[in-house]
């Protein structure tokens, strides 16, 4: 353990809340980190760069915590008003 360090890091842009910024601990497939943060907005960020691979802005203030779950080729989630369900590309 003591020989772990940063691979890459993936700055979200917005300001912390009193929560923070991100909604729940992402979840990974077999390529893709998804994650949310406090304004519902969902970044499919590549496993191995953290680049951004896509992302889906909803710009709704989102106080958490909330999560994403992966089924197929669907990532599912809720913003305050309710939940959605986005499709990946077959490369993601």
């Amino acid at each position: 353990m003591r020989h772990l360090h940063v691979v890459w890091r993936f700055h979200f842009g917005i300001p912390p809340g009193a929560a923070g910024v991100v909604t729940a601990t992402p979840v990974a497939t077999q390529s893709l980190i998804l994650t949310q943060d406090m304004q519902s907005n969902v970044f499919a960020l590549d496993k191995v760069t953290g680049a951004v691979r896509w992302r889906h802005m909803f710009h709704a203030r989102n106080g958490g915590p909330n999560g994403l779950a992966v089924a197929g080729d669907r990532v599912y989630g809720a913003t305050d008003t309710g939940p959605f369900a986005l499709r990946c590309g077959p490369d993601d």
